[in-house]
């Protein structure tokens, strides 16, 4: 049953950046309300799930109110900063940012903390990543880029999907040859 809910987790965490982008073209909400209402939406599922189970939840709170009071507060500020991530950047970049700079974080704080420099395991798993995490800024042919309206169609605001700069194109597809 554990593996169900590790993969249940992974997928609705990993469509979480289309759905932010489906739910920004749709609606008039900004990020940040996006965000506020995932989040306040979690919480009454999360406070649902425990609440036949309330003494733990609040020792929780007594014992180490500012930690989960900081918790919240960085839980929320991820939520905004990676919708307005998305919102600006796509996709792509803003998933690729946020799942490659959490490694670096982890592997700079714990240097620190060890106050010693990462040791050939930390720098294995870095080194490979770079050139990943690069992928979403890799310069695409001239040819590919979209950013440019298609002469007699009607020009909307997109993204080029080979160089994610904000763009007018065309909202028509090109006729048919035949």
């Amino acid at each position: 049953m554990g593996l169900l809910y590790v993969t249940a987790a992974a997928v609705l965490w990993g469509t979480t950046g289309v759905a932010v982008q489906l739910v920004r073209e749709s609606t008039a909400l900004t990020p940040t309300g996006i965000g506020f209402y995932r989040l306040a939406i979690a919480a009454v599922v999360l406070l649902a799930l425990v609440a036949h189970r309330p003494r733990p939840v609040l020792a929780a709170l007594r014992s180490q109110p500012v930690v989960l009071v900081l918790v919240g507060v960085g839980l929320g500020g991820y939520q905004a900063l990676y919708f307005l991530a998305v919102a600006s950047g796509g996709v792509g970049v803003a998933t690729v940012v946020s799942l490659g700079l959490a490694p670096v974080l982890v592997f700079g704080w714990e240097s620190l903390r060890a106050r010693r420099l990462p040791g050939r395991t930390m720098l294995g798993a870095l080194v490979p990543w770079c050139p990943g995490a690069l992928v979403p800024w890799w310069p695409a042919s001239p040819a590919s880029c979209s950013s440019r309206s298609r002469p007699g169609s009607r020009p909307r605001r997109v993204r080029c999907s080979a160089c994610s700069r904000p763009s007018a194109r065309a909202s028509a597809t090109p006729p048919a040859p035949y």
